[in-house]
């Protein structure tokens, strides 16, 4: 299952921020904050500038419960920043369990990821990496050059960038949940500690909505050096819910969500940089690839030869291979055609193969790296062919479309007809379609061949019949017809406008014998069937019999309107 991480994880959840200084000595007291816009000031101020530059190490756990519509899943996320000069690195790990379902399926198995991440200062570029040890399908990266300019990083912004960022953290819970229940002015009391000070409250909130009610309670927990350094926060909140019924009466309350944000950072001297980085920012950007061109027809999607390309596909570039091995930015474009009766690409870079010959592609990574690769289109004849002429009966004097399925899709072939006698011929429409062009009853063989080679072909019977008056297959309506497929079954309709259907249960495994009415539903014109309603029998209501204009072919279908599956069908001669 894949996975979003980098920027939605490092900022939104685990942000980072940081380059150590020296702690100074002697410490100087803060005043500690009573409301909660002191305290947003002292976060704000001292405490994001004290973390920023004298950041240890810092873990983070989160810890995510939602009611989903299957199961209560429960996402644990765990980091731990180490940080040093210019840059921080990142262990982490994600856990989803999903608990309370009621159906066994492979979406509520375990998840496990690890990875590892490196934010920070890189050869003068600020990086923003997540490697996850299974592979690099989730990978990601980013990168910004240093400045004061737009999509700019700026070098005073590196130290709280590379630090956890809990200042910041506990600012937005406090901006989010408290300050809309609560003043700037509400009153907080400090508790005093040995090291320090602390801080707990509360809020809560009710909220009436069109589907429920919801009740959302949320609390904290921050601890303080003397000197105002916030050395850990611990941030619960809750989402009750009580929906209402089909009664608008409210259902039992339930959690729907809940979130558990715990914080802890080490103060000291920043890690002294190793000799080997295990995460080289550089690594995860292409400075050279290998070409694989791939054929796209509908859902279908295959690698090629270059220089075996099919006709009337359309042609995408990726990446077989890439330097360095572990680079992501392997989305690739094809630009350009130097023979556009080839390989035509439009204005979108979209590229479809249009004519037999070659030409010279030009393909651009995302970071710009252009390169050519030679490609040639060639011809496909017909390796499977099938005839279909889409109706169940024939008649004399009627034209009837036929219509091939050639594999493979793109042949580039042309196809010749036969018919076995004079009871049929083969024409073509303005749009040079084939037509079957009935002239006789009797029996006909169509067989369609390839010029390219003949020996793939295919072949049709048909029986021609002659269409009879709507007065004659009224008369001829009269009498008893037999299912063709299933032994003993029999409909017969008498000229009273009488019935009776004997039928073969197959769950009993014994006939049963249904009486009707019937009547004219429609009388056609031309060759289509004239249609007949019969009334209720049994659990059917919906009940309506085709005859062919021949006089000799029936097809019913009995159905029940309220329940699909409860329905009979059948064809029939008399």
């Amino acid at each position: 299952m894949k996975r979003k991480t980098c920027l939605g994880v490092l900022i939104t959840l685990f942000f980072i921020a940081g380059c150590a200084k020296e702690k100074q000595n002697p410490v100087t007291p803060v005043n500690k904050p009573t409301n909660l816009l002191e305290l947003q000031n002292l976060l704000q101020i001292t405490s994001l500038s004290l973390e920023s530059n004298e950041t240890k190490s810092a873990t983070r756990q989160a810890i995510e419960k939602t009611q989903e519509t299957f199961s209560l899943k429960t996402k644990t996320q765990k980091q731990t920043l180490t940080a040093y000069e210019g840059f921080a690195l990142i262990q982490g790990t994600e856990d989803i369990i999903h608990e309370n379902y009621d159906f066994d399926s492979d979406i509520f198995d375990p998840i496990h990821e690890k990875y590892t991440s490196y934010v920070g200062l890189y050869e003068n570029q600020f990086y923003e990496i997540v490697d996850y040890m299974d592979g690099k399908e989730n990978d990601t990266a980013s990168k910004w050059t240093i400045g004061d300019g737009q999509n700019q990083i700026n070098e005073e912004d590196v130290e709280f960038l590379t630090v956890m960022g809990a200042s910041d953290f506990v600012n937005q819970y406090i901006e989010t949940y408290f300050l809309p229940v609560l003043s700037e002015t509400y009153t907080i009391t400090p508790i005093d500690e040995k090291d320090g000070f602390s801080y707990y409250f509360e809020g809560d909130k009710e909220e009436q909505l069109d589907y429920g009610v919801s009740f959302h309670t949320y609390d904290i927990t921050l601890h303080f050096t003397v000197d105002g350094f916030l050395s850990s926060y611990i941030f619960n909140y809750s989402l009750t819910a009580q929906d209402y019924d089909a009664n608008n009466q409210l259902g039992e309350p339930y959690t729907a969500y809940s979130l558990q944000d715990t914080v802890q950072i080490t103060r000291g001297k920043k890690a002294t940089t190793p000799q080997t980085l295990e995460i080289i920012p550089t690594d995860y950007w292409m400075s050279d690839y290998e070409i694989q061109l791939q054929a796209r027809y509908v859902n279908e999607s295959f690698d090629c030869d270059a220089n075996q390309l099919p006709m009337d596909y359309y042609i995408d570039a990726k990446v077989s291979s890439t330097v360095p091995e572990k680079a992501i930015d392997t989305q690739l474009t094809i630009i350009d055609s130097s023979n556009q009766d080839v390989i035509s690409v439009d204005e979108f870079h979209t590229a479809k193969t249009v004519g037999i010959g070659t030409t010279t592609l030009t393909i651009r990574s995302e970071s710009g790296i252009e390169k050519t690769i030679q490609a040639t289109v060639v011809s496909q004849s017909a390796q499977e062919i099938t005839l279909n002429i889409y109706s169940s009966t024939f008649y004399v004097g009627e034209s009837y479309n036929i219509f091939l399925t050639v594999t493979p899709d793109n042949a580039v072939d042309e196809y010749e007809f036969e018919v076995s006698n004079h009871n049929a011929e083969i024409l073509y429409d303005e749009d040079n379609d084939p037509v079957l062009h009935c002239l006789a009853e009797g029996e006909v063989t169509i067989t369609v061949k390839s010029k390219a080679n003949p020996n793939i072909q295919d072949s049709k019977t048909i029986t021609i019949t002659k269409l009879l008056s709507i007065e004659e297959v009224q008369a001829n309506i009269i009498g008893t017809w037999k299912d063709v497929d299933v032994e003993g079954q029999t409909i017969t309709f008498n000229d009273d406008f009488s019935g009776s259907f004997y039928y073969w249960d197959a769950s009993t495994k014994e006939f049963s014998t249904y009486t009707f009415t019937w009547s004219y539903q429609t009388l056609p014109e031309g060759n289509e069937d004239l249609v007949v309603s019969v009334s209720e029998i049994g659990s059917w209501n919906d009940n309506l019999c085709y005859f062919s204009m021949d006089g000799q072919s029936l097809r019913i279908y009995f159905t029940n309107t309220d329940i699909f599956y409860d329905a009979v069908s059948g064809n029939f001669i008399k």
